[in-house]
């Protein structure tokens, strides 16, 4: 699924400026059995970013990244050409 992620409010030092977007590829920390509901708080998806990134306190650049649920909103499918 294609998302884009979004900052905390207010905006904290690990957070991915500018709405970076990617590709979600695998479950996070926590197995597929226990997700309980989509923006529970404690669901996470490791997302491949669409290029590297690096957080608001200048770690990185990572090509992918562990990221809660509540921070990931769906994003129109690009389109392939």
């Amino acid at each position: 699924m294609q998302v884009y992620v979004v900052e905390h409010e207010p905006p904290v030092g690990t957070d991915w400026p500018d709405e970076p977007t990617g590709v979600i590829i695998a479950p996070g920390e926590r197995g597929l059995r226990e997700v309980s509901l989509p923006t529970d708080g404690f669901t996470t998806w490791v997302v491949a970013f669409s290029e590297p990134r690096s957080r608001r306190d200048g770690s990185g650049p990572y090509e992918r990244a562990v990221i809660p649920s509540a921070l990931l909103v769906a994003a129109d499918p690009v389109a392939e050409g």
